[in-house]
């Protein structure tokens, strides 16, 4: 059976290869920066089947770790993914356009971090259910499996 830190190594390097397919078009700083985000949201996000269903045992797999529920919501978070991720891009190009135009050197610097948080986050948020889904497939690959929908089905 996979344990933490395999699922959070697999999640990390799940969540930071798909934030690097959605920022493919991104310059390269922000591409960086953008598969960082990935990169931890991923490894975060791979644990959270073992946090909603403590794996006590072999037989812990429940719900969180059901195959048709976790597609599902996969399926649902990539389609919001762009539309999240256009957006804090966005905010990202308005802080970037406040640094550009400030004279104030700590507003400037203020901005600048913003905006490559905002970078970060636009990473993180297609890296979140791709860790999730990392785990789910690691735990698929396991003797025991996974249920479809619930335990025992």
């Amino acid at each position: 059976m996979p344990g933490r830190e395999e699922h959070k190594v697999a999640g990390g390097l799940a969540g930071g290869s798909t934030a690097l397919a959605f920022a493919i078009e991104q310059p390269p700083l922000l591409t960086v920066v953008e598969v960082l985000g990935g990169v931890c949201g991923g490894a975060y996000a791979a644990g959270w089947p073992d946090i909603l269903e403590p794996a006590l045992s072999s037989h812990h797999r429940d719900s969180a770790h059901a195959l048709g529920p976790v597609l599902l919501a996969g399926k649902v978070a990539f389609e919001q993914a762009s539309s999240l991720q256009h957006s804090l891009r966005t905010q990202a190009a308005v802080c970037f356009q406040k640094a550009e135009g400030c004279s104030n050197g700590l507003e400037q610097l203020i901005n600048l971090a913003l905006g490559l948080v905002l970078h970060f986050a636009a990473g993180a948020v297609p890296g979140i259910p791709a860790g999730y889904l990392s785990h789910v497939a690691l735990d698929a690959g396991t003797a025991r499996g996974v249920p479809i929908l619930t335990r025992g089905l």
